[in-house]
Parts: structure tokens; sequence; C-alpha cells
């Protein structure tokens, strides 16, 4: 009890402090996506939320060009907090906890958002209840298999096989067998296990900053908070995420004389995503 109470007044400080700044205006940036993409993200093509709560305006007309400006100016807000906590971590003044910190604050607001600048996240789950459902997401694609998922997926992904590793379709299956075909619940769902990427990013970049003579604190800004990892990633729910933390975390293990490991935790990132062994170990880790 007296090790959260330490914990919470650590972060009490930290939020009210000049430094906590970038931090809220982060938080409020993603607030202002998350509200945005009601109307401007990528909602379902037939939402009954948005019906029963009568903001299905926002998806039209004047509505959508309101949502776009909202979601946009949430964008900005981050960037600009982004730039702000650089600056910090460049003065010396942020260090690793406060960088985590500010993680969680930006990311908080987007858990609950709709999936922004991409629908691939109704294309994942689609190829998971095909294999769900007893088919072969690398034979057929979504179209082979009708439901509720399948009139949200882009028409370009409709007929292609999946591209993605076994692995990631065994997530994707194992959703879609939790939430059956629940669009919302499964976008849901899927954004949490993209978590686990997030915190081996969290673990990896540090151990591998220190490892280059570069500071820990600059590698979470860069690597962590850079506005395509929170925005993109996890608020678009892209596979990547995974891909990402497992590679850097491999290469992390490989940096600290733990190569089988190293590359074992690799392996299992090219079989959520191929990609991920287009990645070299650095040289200095070979030595």
């Amino acid at each position: 009890m007296t090790g959260m109470s330490a914990h919470l007044s650590r972060l009490h400080e930290f939020v009210t402090s000049r430094d906590g700044r970038p931090a809220l205006l982060g938080c409020l940036g993603a607030a202002l996506i998350t509200a945005g993409g009601l109307g401007a993200g990528s909602t379902r093509v037939h939402d009954p939320l948005l019906e029963t709560l009568h903001l299905s305006w926002l998806r039209f007309g004047h509505g959508l060009v309101l949502s776009s400006v909202i979601l946009w100016t949430g964008v900005a807000l981050m960037l600009i907090a982004w730039i702000w906590l650089g600056r910090c971590v460049i003065e010396g003044r942020s260090d690793q906890y406060q960088m985590i910190a500010t993680t969680a604050f930006w990311l908080a607001p987007l858990l609950l958002s709709v999936p922004v600048f991409s629908r691939d996240t109704y294309s994942y789950l689609a190829q998971g209840a095909l294999l769900r459902d007893g088919f072969d997401p690398y034979v057929v694609g979504p179209v082979e298999n009708p439901n509720d998922l399948l009139d949200n997926v882009s028409p370009i992904w409709t007929t292609t096989t999946a591209p993605y590793g076994p692995a990631f379709i065994l997530v994707a299956k194992f959703v879609t067998m939790v939430v059956g075909d629940h669009i919302v619940a499964g976008t849901m769902v899927l954004r949490l296990c993209m978590l686990p990427g997030l915190a081996l990013l969290i673990w990896a970049a540090p151990r591998i900053a220190r490892h280059v003579g570069a500071s820990g604190a600059a590698a979470l800004w860069i690597c962590v908070l850079n506005p395509l990892v929170i925005i993109h990633l996890m608020g678009g729910v892209h596979n990547e995420m995974l891909m990402v933390g497992l590679m850097m975390a491999g290469i992390a293990l490989t940096m600290e004389r733990h190569p089988v490991a190293g590359t074992a935790v690799v392996a299992v990132g090219v079989a959520v995503k191929a990609t991920a062994g287009l990645r070299p170990t650095p040289p200095s880790a070979r030595c």
C-alpha cells in the first residue's frame, strides 16, 4: 500500500508540474481524435451505436467537416505535445518514468476510439473468422465467409488472401471466438491484443539505447511516443504494433547476449508479419 501511495504521489507531482504539461496536452489531443473519430474515423458502414445516439450526422456533410476538424485538431495537439516533450528530453528535464507516464496519458483516450485512418482491423477480424469457421485464410478471402464483419472490410481485401503470419491469424481467430462477429467488441479486444507489443517496445527501446550510448528517455520519446506509434499503430489497430515490439525485444535480448532467446522472439515477430525479418540484427550485436 505504501508503494502504491508513493507511486500515486510521484504521478501527481509529475502531472501538476511544468514538465507534465505535454502529457496533458497530448491527452487532450487524443481525446479530440477519439471524439472526431465518431464521424471522420473508420466507423462501421451501418453503425447502430451512432444511430442510437443520434450521431450519424457526423459522418456526412457539415457533420463530417466538423468531425474532421476535431480529429485533425487532436492530431495537431499531439504533434505539438510530442515536440514540446522532445525539448524536455533534450534539456534533461524528463526521465524514463515520465515518458512511460506520458504514454499512458496519451494512449488512454485512444483505447476507446474507433479505428482511425484505416479499416485494416475489420480485415483482421474477417480473416480470423475465416479460420474460426473452418476456412484457410491463405487460400480464400473473407468474401467466402459472409457475415457481419464482411460488410466493413475494404473492398480490395474482401477477395484477398491473408498477407499476415500464422501467429497473428491465430490471435485474430481467438478474438472472433471470444466476441463472435461483434465488430465493436472485436475492435476493442484486438486493440488490447496490441498492448503487449507496446509494452515490449517500452521495455526494449531504452535497453538498445544504452548499448549504443544514447538516452533511454530519448529512445522512448522517439520510438514509443512518436505519434505514428500512438495514433497510427494503436489508434488505427495495426498488427505492426505487435511485430515491432517483438522485433525490438529480440534485438535487445541479442544485444544483452541472449542470442537464442532474441532469435526466437524475432521469429515470433516474423510469424506476426513477415516484414519483421527484413530488419537485420545490428552488427554490434553479433560481436
